[in-house]
Formats: structure tokens, sequence, C-alpha cells
């Protein structure tokens, strides 16, 4: 297991440096993933069962710290040392230091938008509500891109959590001992759970240490109740400049709370996946690297749009929902403008990866198979 925190080390660096290298976003962020998968199979390669056996949830520890340090790293260069002009910023708008000609300019980002709740935002008052302003700070944007690395931060952690128990008879060689009556087979079902509940704890304190980094870094205060849609906050994504227009009118905390819930339910999935693939191969690494590939190939199919409705699948996609974090809610994409798209799309996969995991327990359960 101590193997597995050269395998963070190594991949998070390589995801960073190569996605930012990268001219291309998209190239680079693939890029990125896959050379961080190369070196974690390696890694995992060359993991011994005796510090499997040794150093397990010390490991577990430690990586949860090493991805600590290297959010606050991240956070810092999103950030770009801007924290005390962010700070008198904050204290100018709560003066009311807002001139009328720039928060006109912000407003007529609206004008010529047919979207749904465009009228309603307009008349009571929302879109005028002051908040950092993105086009200069892109503040939604940058936060969202530390959410989506603490995503996957965690739902590594849970994974490995959930390998960690599932693997340890065949570790400590007592496969054959447990397997032996249907009662020792419905251990890997209790481990599955308690693997998942621990991952979700460990997940819940890198969660917890990197928002209070972040949020005592930036300034928020009444900015909580401004809505998400506002118009000061709108910023460039990609070659489009329009405000952040949401199906279900949302503050920033709702919206937040709202992506967390989503994440979480995108680390359940992969807990999912993880103990699945256990059932069906009897041996953790394998697990891991097969539940990475698979993630990686729909990761790459995703992008493979055929403009046309079908594309509404996307959905279906945990790999393509994680990367749009930080634009979920949000009307103006093909595949997932719809109401309700994103819990949709978590209940699909959830129902998916337990088909799939329910499928593998009662394989597992064979006395002919070990």
């Amino acid at each position: 297991m101590l193997l597995y925190l050269f395998f963070a080390l190594g991949a998070a660096a390589l995801f960073h440096l190569i996605s930012r290298l990268s001219p291309n976003y998209i190239v680079g962020l693939a890029a990125g993933i896959s050379a961080s998968a190369l070196f974690g199979s390696l890694c995992i390669a060359g993991a011994t069962d005796f510090l499997y056996l040794e150093y397990g949830w010390s490991s577990i520890w430690i990586l949860v710290c090493i991805c600590l340090g290297f959010n606050i790293l991240f956070s810092l260069s999103e950030l770009e040392g801007r924290e005390e002009e962010l700070r008198t910023v904050y204290e100018a708008f709560q003066n009311g230091e807002v001139s009328e000609e720039f928060r006109q300019q912000c407003m007529s980002l609206y004008d010529g938008l047919d979207m749904n709740n465009v009228k309603e935002i307009r008349e009571i008052g929302e879109a005028e509500q002051v908040i950092y302003p993105g086009y200069y700070y892109q503040m939604h944007g940058k936060f969202y891109q530390v959410f989506r690395l603490l995503i996957l931060e965690m739902a590594i952690i849970t994974v490995l959590c959930v390998l960690y128990l599932m693997d340890y008879e065949r570790v400590s060689r007592t496969t054959d001992q447990i397997c032996i009556s249907v009662t020792g087979r419905k251990i890997q079902l209790v481990k599955w759970l308690c693997g998942t509940g621990m991952g979700l704890f460990f997940s819940g304190l890198l969660l917890f240490g990197t928002l209070c980094f972040w949020f005592s870094r930036v300034p928020y205060g009444n900015f909580w109740n401004v809505s998400v849609s506002a118009a000061m906050l709108a910023e460039p994504r990609g070659i489009f400049y329009y405000p952040f227009i949401t199906f279900k009118r949302l503050t920033v905390l709702q919206y937040l709370i709202a992506s967390a819930g989503i994440g979480t339910a995108l680390v359940l999935i992969c807990a999912l996946l993880a103990g699945a693939f256990r059932m069906f191969i009897s041996n953790g690494y394998l697990a891991f690297l097969t539940e990475a590939g698979a993630l990686l190939l729909l990761f790459a199919a995703g992008f493979q749009s055929t403009a046309t409705w079908a594309d509404v699948l996307q959905v279906c996609n945990p790999s393509i929902l994680w990367y749009c974090c930080g634009a979920w809610f949000m009307e103006g994409n093909l595949g997932m403008s719809f109401p309700g798209a994103e819990a949709a799309g978590v209940c699909v996969q959830i129902l998916l990866a337990g088909a799939v995991g329910s499928a593998g327990y009662l394989r597992y359960r064979r006395c002919d198979i070990i």
C-alpha cells in the first residue's frame, strides 16, 4: 500500500504538468490522465503484499495528508497571489463601492439571452447582485477546478479503502478458509460496505480541509447569498461569455452544496464499481487497474459527439459528468441541458453499477469459485 503513495504523488504531478503544458486543454487533460494511469499501474505492479498488510491504514492517512497538501498548492496556484486584492474588493463591495456604469456593463450580458429563467432572474433583481467579477477573477471556474480534482482524489481514496478490505484474505492467504462456506463469502459484502464507509470518512476529512483552506484565503461572507446567475459572476468559457443560468435559482452556497452531493454520488459509484470488479477479479491490484481503464475509456468515448439528442446519454457517463463539474445544473449543454440531468444521470449510473455489483456478488457466492 505504501507504493500507492508514490502513485498519488506521481499521478498528481504528471496530471498537473501535462495538462498545463498542453496547448489544448482537452488533449492535455486526456494525456495527463493517461500518463497518471500508466505511472500508477507501474507502481501497483511493484507493490508487495508485505507492505500491503503492514502499512495499510497508515498509508491511507498519509495519502489523505498528501492530497490535502497538493490541494493547498493547487489552490495557491489558482489564486495567483491575489488574496489581498480579493479582500480589498470584498470590503469595497460590502461598502457599496460599485460604479453604476460597471454594473450596467455586466447586466448587458443578459441582453439577447433566451434561456428559460432569464426574465424571472432580471425581474427579481438576482442578475444585479454584486460578487467578485468573473471576467477579471474567474473565481467560480478556479474554485471548481480545485473541486474537480478533489472529487477525483476522494474517489481514489474510497476505492483504495474498498479494495484494501476486500483483498485482505488473498494477501494473508486465507481465501480458502473464508470461501469454504456461504457465511464466509458474505464477509466480502460486509467489507465492501465497510470499505465504502471508511472511504467516505477519509474523503470527508479531505473535503473539509480543502474547503477550509480555500475559504480562509477567499472571503465570501454575504456573497454566499448571491445568486450563481448574477451577471457579475459570469466568466469566459471557451469562446462563450454569458452568465451561469441554472434551471432552478441557486445561491452560491446552495450551488456548492448541490455540487458536493453530486460529487459524493460519483464517489459512491466508483466504490460500487471497485467492489464489483473485485468480485469478478480475485486480485485487488488488477481490479483497481480494470476500473481505472474502464473510466478512462468512458472519458475518451464521451467526447465523441453526434450533435444530436443521442448526446443526452452523456449523463450516463460518470467520467463526463465528473469532467463537467462547475457547469452542473446549468443550461447551454446539449447533452445535459434539461432539468435534473445530473440527478437522473447519477441515478442511472448507480443502478448500472449496482447491477454489475449484484452480478459479481452472485457469481462470488458460487462454491466452485475462489
